[in-house]
């Protein structure tokens, strides 16, 4: 296996001052061939008491594509759920390996369908929709580390019904929804707004 690189350090020093944490954990997850290693930083009581958040350290190592071309920004997934959910790691680690595997492009408003129905984690939610990551002000914006445009994108789990909602109004409809319902994206057994 291969040792975590200087560059991961950065991201994973960066991620955990972005936290408010110290020397927080990090989790190893390897795809089923064990072919591909993600790194997801987990911080307790971000962002904020009785939550925990999660984040991919080193996905920023492998490029997007979009539509078979590279695109120039790269990216790291971040999440957050209640402290008694901490599965959710599970989450970016596979979104990670659709992003590194099967070239899946991800930016805010895609959505993966079926991930968390494949971890089978929550009776409601199905789906992960990505968007800026907003629970934490300003702390997480793009960055140029080590000659790469990272920028992190906030996953948040979705129904089948809400990614219908998406496709059909966009994912800006589906946002104000979440907002105008005051709904608990940290809950993963949440009822759908739609």
């Amino acid at each position: 296996m291969q040792a975590i690189t200087d560059y991961q350090k950065e991201v994973a020093k960066l991620t955990a001052k972005f936290f408010s944490k110290e020397k927080p954990p990090i989790l190893q997850f390897l795809d089923e061939e064990e072919n591909t290693k993600i790194y997801v930083l987990k911080a307790r009581d971000s962002p904020g008491p009785g939550l925990t958040s999660f984040a991919t350290i080193g996905l920023s190592d492998h490029p997007l594509y979009l539509r078979g071309d590279e695109f120039e920004t790269r990216t790291e997934l971040i999440c957050a759920c209640d402290s008694n959910r901490e599965d959710f790691a599970c989450i970016l680690a596979t979104s990670s390996f659709f992003i590194v595997n099967s070239k899946f492009f991800c930016a805010p408003g895609i959505i993966f369908p079926g991930i968390i129905e494949m971890h089978n984690l929550s009776k409601t939610m199905s789906d992960v929709y990505f968007t800026n990551p907003f629970l934490w002000g300003d702390k997480f914006q793009s960055l140029h580390i080590n000659n790469k445009n990272v920028a992190w994108l906030l996953a948040i789990p979705i129904s089948k019904s809400e990614t219908k909602f998406a496709a059909e109004f966009g994912s800006e409809k589906l946002e104000k929804l979440f907002s105008e319902e005051d709904t608990d994206i940290f809950d993963l057994n949440r009822a759908s707004v739609v």
